[in-house]
């Protein structure tokens, strides 16, 4: 795989965004606490489901999202655009959030950008003619 990235922006930018994704993950999978505490929420006493909860979306998802589009990427460029459409979703969820709920703290609006640069570029560059 390294040899399909020689001199390939496009590949190149794909990797590393699908790096962070697994790093981001990475830290909701295995240090949910932590990534409760970042992101400001609780759990009630006695009842640890909000971690199951990081642990499985915020974590596993982007872990194996990541991976898919490092270890499979290459074989058809639909696997990024697929990787860009989760984060699409994301972008939306967070997009309704904001002008539902309220929550567009400074942390919350940076995390959309990320989640729509994230999704543009993904989409955007590998996208292939309609």
């Amino acid at each position: 795989m390294i040899n399909a990235l020689a001199g390939d922006p496009v590949a190149i930018i794909n990797s590393v965004l699908a790096a962070l994704s697994i790093g981001f993950g990475a830290l909701g999978f295995l240090w949910p606490s932590f990534a409760l505490e970042a992101l400001k929420l609780t759990t009630a006493p006695g009842f640890e489901d909000g971690k199951s909860e990081i642990r499985a979306a915020s974590g596993g998802a982007f872990i194996l999202m990541g991976a898919a589009g490092l270890m499979f990427g290459h074989l058809n460029p639909l696997i990024w655009v697929m990787v860009g459409v989760h984060y699409a979703g994301a972008a939306a969820g967070r997009l309704l959030s904001i002008a539902v709920d309220g929550s567009g703290s400074k942390k919350i609006w940076l995390f959309f950008a990320i989640e729509i640069v994230f999704a543009a570029w993904l989409i955007g560059a590998n996208l292939p003619p309609i």
